[in-house]
């Protein structure tokens, strides 16, 4: 009977032991999980890779995809280990997993698959990798920051990444470049992306700083004065057009809460009332500031009929994600032929909503809607209820940041940062509003809770190496990209730029631009060797064979419109040293024309091609449609030049000078035009 207790109580001090060391490892799993939250709020902004070609995009969705990942399996590993599953559920919740939900079923019946999944080169923020990301930081922020301080902490750490950014903006336009890398020897370097993106990210940061002025949990308020200073500061001297409508639009709803909430500090109001006025004032003083050049934007004259022949052919679901470009390229308007945009070629609208209805669909932009109006109808309801004056500030300062970037999104579109500036912004606002709700447990069940949650534990901790595996191979990639880039433009070392190119294929084999490169730099070596007095015939042979091998497999990879082009330009560059590589260059100009109707370009290019095959009807057709797609312009005269040509292998001379004389006319200086018109003059008359 004693041997009998005696072995049931060291049953039960084992089951104790087993029991408090679970309790340990799920206590560092989860101090794991918040130092992962933190470094991600901390980094994305700052983060980026200068060897890279994409300096920020893709170097930043690594990162996410690493820090999320482990946090995320981090998260559901201290589940497994503590037996209980535990959440904070709310209505906003449902919205996020609707959205999502859009955007997975969008991507599944994209027209590129691989782009909508993995995004777009240089666009990765609406793909479906990094919006699950971003999905997944904003549940991991909810369901682990139980406190106001864990929740005061994280916004530090946000508000300092920001204050970082804004300094080195700073020292970058006043031309002080103290980064050691060459990308940043620029002045409109900084770590966000493009000056739009930066104004982008940084006005809703200063809306947070002036509300956090008046918080009595603001310790720091020297250092937010200070911040509030340059970030002003660098607004007003970048002066990007547009944007300046999204920070009247927050402050003023921040006015409007705070006049309802009365006994508020009066000298809220003179923040609210001089930071609207400074925003109109900048808005009627359109050329004050340094005029650095921005991101090329599509005009919105262009891009509504764009979006609305998308959803008109494809309503529900959209293209997919990602994919604008290939809607640009389909409903291209005629009208952008008489514009400083004619060739040009555009991967998103001038907005993100018009990009989120053509290439999610109707029910991608409404959910995507939802998730501002939602989050803001709550935060508001919230505000109002509160008492603690420190908190009310806090939720006024996040919803003037949200609505600041959600009116912003009318005039611009989202990069990855401003996209995570979003999701972080969400879930602030989701633990601002349960900030004193306990986690509710769902299932407390010990067996069934740790099979459930260690499946989910080892599906995703595969998913987050093989993906992290996937794009850091990406990210080398394109570093190899930017090396043979670089190293093609000297003779001495086009060897080693074909060698770093190609390996650029080899270490990720989905992105065309890669192949279109290698492509490039053996046409180069062929044309090299194609000069010399005795060309080695096996080496040009091999060259061409080279340029057009890897010109298709680009296509193949990304059939556009452009890179159609490529391949037929690739064609027209080897017809100088092999026969039969005439009939391709038409056939190729003939696919992107298929894919873009309305581009004069293609045409003309068609037209050459005919010409040089001695299809003179054809030819004259196809320059005659190019002409008449793009009449009259000074920039387009190469099709009245070639169609000039058409008519005088035809011996039609009067024809032949008639278009050369528009040539002259839109060109006056055009030598080329000049010398034809003079030989025609010295042909003599029967």
């Amino acid at each position: 009977m004693a041997e009998e207790l005696s072995s049931s109580n060291k049953s039960k001090k084992e089951n104790i032991l087993s029991s408090q060391t679970l309790q340990s490892i799920a206590s560092v799993l989860n101090k794991i999980t918040i130092y992962c939250v933190y470094i991600t709020v901390a980094l994305i902004p700052l983060f980026f890779w200068p060897t890279s070609f994409i300096t920020q995009e893709l170097p930043k969705q690594v990162l996410l995809l690493f820090l999320v990942g482990i946090g995320f399996v981090c998260w559901l590993a201290q589940m497994v280990f503590s037996s209980q599953i535990k959440i904070r559920k709310s209505l906003f919740d449902i919205f996020v997993l609707i959205f999502w939900g859009t955007q997975v079923i969008a991507s599944i019946g994209s027209l590129n698959p691989y782009i909508s999944i993995w995004g777009a080169y240089g666009r990765t923020n609406f793909s479906l990798i990094t919006t699950t990301l971003f999905v997944l930081l904003y549940f991991v922020i909810v369901n682990n920051f139980n406190t106001k301080m864990g929740f005061y902490r994280l916004l530090a750490a946000f508000l300092s990444s920001a204050a970082a950014v804004a300094v080195i903006s700073v020292m970058q336009v006043t031309g002080f470049f103290f980064l050691p890398f060459n990308v940043a020897k620029a002045k409109t370097f900084n770590t966000i992306g493009s000056l739009n993106a930066l104004v982008m990210f940084l006005i809703p940061v200063l809306a947070i700083c002036a509300s956090l002025l008046f918080s009595k949990k603001s310790v720091m308020k020297l250092s937010l004065i200070v911040m509030l200073v340059v970030v002003s500061g660098l607004l007003i001297v970048l002066n990007v057009a547009g944007l300046w409508y999204g920070l009247i639009a927050g402050m003023l709803a921040a006015g409007v809460i705070a006049y309802l909430k009365k006994g508020l500090d009066y000298r809220w109001s003179g923040i609210v009332i001089a930071i609207v006025l400074i925003s109109i004032v900048m808005i009627f003083s359109a050329n004050f500031g340094l005029n650095l050049s921005g991101e090329t934007v599509l005009p919105k004259e262009f891009a509504n009929p764009i979006t609305l022949d998308t959803v008109k052919t494809r309503p529900v679901f959209g293209t997919g994600p990602e994919t604008f470009g290939y809607d640009f390229s389909s409903f291209r308007p005629k009208s952008i032929n008489k514009t400083a945009y004619s060739t040009l070629e555009f991967d998103r609208a001038n907005n993100d909503y018009f990009t989120a209805a053509a290439t999610g669909g109707l029910l991608g932009l409404i959910s995507y809607l939802a998730l501002f109006l939602v989050s803001i109808v709550l935060l508001v309801s919230s505000v109002i209820e509160e008492e603690d004056e420190g908190d009310i500030y806090l939720g006024i300062g996040l919803m003037a940041a949200l609505i600041a970037i959600a009116v912003n999104s009318l005039f611009f579109y989202t990069n990855t940062s401003s996209s995570f500036l979003i999701w972080v912004l969400f879930a602030f606002i989701a633990l601002f509003r349960q900030k004193n709700r306990e986690l509710e447990t769902i299932s407390g069940g010990a067996t069934e809770t740790r099979v459930f949650a260690a499946v989910f534990c080892v599906i995703g901790l595969a998913l987050v190496v093989a993906g992290t595996y996937v794009q850091t191979k990406a990210l080398a990639a394109d570093s190899k990209y930017k090396s043979g880039l670089e190293k093609s433009a000297q003779v001495k070392t086009l060897k080693e730029a074909n060698a770093d190119l190609k390996r650029a294929t080899k270490l990720n084999p989905n992105r065309d631009i890669y192949y279109l490169g290698v492509a490039r730099v053996a046409l180069i070596q062929a044309n090299r060797e194609g000069q010399k007095k005795k060309p080695d015939k096996d080496i040009l042979k091999k060259a061409v064979a080279e340029a057009i091998d890897y010109g298709k497999a680009g296509v193949q990879i990304n059939p556009t419109a452009t890179n159609y082009e490529s391949l037929a330009i690739i064609y027209r560059n080897a017809g100088l040293y092999v026969s039969n590589a005439v009939p391709f260059i038409g056939q190729n100009y003939l696919e992107a024309i298929n894919l873009e109707p309305t581009n004069p370009y293609f045409y003309n290019g068609l037209g050459q091609a005919l010409l040089t095959q001695k299809k003179y009807k054809e030819a004259t057709q196809v320059l005659e449609k190019a002409i008449e797609l793009d009449k009259d312009d000074p920039r387009f005269t190469d099709a009245y030049y070639n169609l000039g040509l058409v008519y005088k292998a035809q011996k039609k001379y009067d024809l032949a000078t008639a278009q050369f004389d528009k040539v002259l006319k839109l060109q006056p200086d055009n030598q080329a035009a000049k010398k034809e018109k003079e030989n025609i003059t010295k042909i003599p008359s029967k």
